[in-house]
């Protein structure tokens, strides 16, 4: 059976060089597209037989929050959104497409535990959109301020717990 060996360090002069990457000098690539008008069906019935009426709206995708989180659903709009995709292209540009059915927030159980979860909006109700460009900008993401978060923790310590008070 052979001895599994260590592979041998690098020297110095053989380790590939790396540029640092400071968190204040990163910059994020934000698109904000527009999901063009399209007509939803919207209940607006007060019981249990529903009464579709016929709505024009549009929504709009960013395609990072300002925390730089990446978002995968459109803004909502009419109580639903859009669930979307994102194709990168390889000379950098993006393909922006509206996956499908509008789609709200609910629960859906998982092994017996209630998970929360994009559902269907309506079942009658299965529009998309054609998906226009607007614009792109840089943008720096936010730096958590240390020192304020030092003084709050620091109050925060100060307060003392309410004295019991006995009612009779």
């Amino acid at each position: 059976m052979p001895i599994e060996t260590k592979p041998k360090a690098k020297t110095l002069e053989e380790q590939p060089t790396q540029k640092r990457v400071f968190a204040q000098d990163r910059i994020l690539i934000h698109d904000l597209y527009k999901l063009n008008v399209s007509t939803m069906l919207k209940n607006i019935s007060w019981t249990e037989q529903p009464d579709y009426v016929k709505i024009e709206h549009c929504h709009f995708f960013h395609t990072i929050d300002s925390d730089g989180k990446i978002q995968v659903t459109s803004t909502a709009v009419g109580g639903h959104y859009h669930e979307m995709e994102v194709v990168q292209m390889p000379d950098g540009a993006a393909m922006v497409k509206c996956k499908g059915k509008p789609m709200r927030s609910g629960k859906v159980k998982v092994r017996g535990v209630w998970k929360k979860a994009s559902v269907i909006y309506d079942e009658e109700d299965d529009h998309t959109h054609e998906v226009q460009y607007i614009s792109s900008c840089e943008i720096k993401p936010r730096i958590n301020n240390t020192e304020a978060l030092r003084v709050i923790s620091a109050e925060a310590s100060k307060t003392a717990a309410l004295p019991d008070i006995e009612i009779r």
